[in-house]
């Protein structure tokens, strides 16, 4: 009996995790028409009852779109699932790689950027603009 008790709170825990079915469904179709690649559209706990849940409202939402739902376990962060839409099953590998670990913090934010819709020039802009201050001096410049 509390086991079943148990499955029901993660269940009606995965839904605080999605959005509202309008959100998902805009997701879905900006992807489907290929506006982006890929819809990260949210972060859970990498419980396997919540990402169940959770699968199966991307499911529900994605309706007629021709977009792949997606949930994985996150490599970088331990405990954590990312969800979303992809429009190839390539863009998820790609996607699950560069939030993995291995990945430099440099190139992890340019292929997340792109495959989230943005353009190159966006991308770099915001690493001119957005990124840590850098101070240099000449070498022995005694300062």
């Amino acid at each position: 009996m509390a086991e079943a008790v148990l499955s029901e709170a993660h269940l009606i825990a995965g839904n605080e995790y999605l959005p509202s079915r309008d959100l998902l469904d805009a997701e879905a179709y900006l992807v489907s028409r290929g506006v982006r690649p890929v819809a990260l559209i949210g972060h859970c706990p990498a419980d396997p009852i919540i990402m169940l849940r959770i699968k199966g409202g991307l499911h529900k939402a994605r309706q007629a779109q021709l977009v792949i739902p997606f949930i994985f376990a996150e490599g970088g962060e331990p405990g954590s699932a990312a969800f979303g839409y992809a429009s190839h099953r390539w863009c998820i590998d790609l996607l699950e790689w560069a939030m993995s670990a291995a990945v430099p913090s440099a190139r992890k934010h340019e292929i997340l950027g792109l495959l989230l819709g943005y353009s190159p020039s966006a991308i770099a802009r915001h690493q001119e603009t957005a990124g840590p201050w850098e101070y240099r001096t000449e070498a022995g410049d005694g300062d």
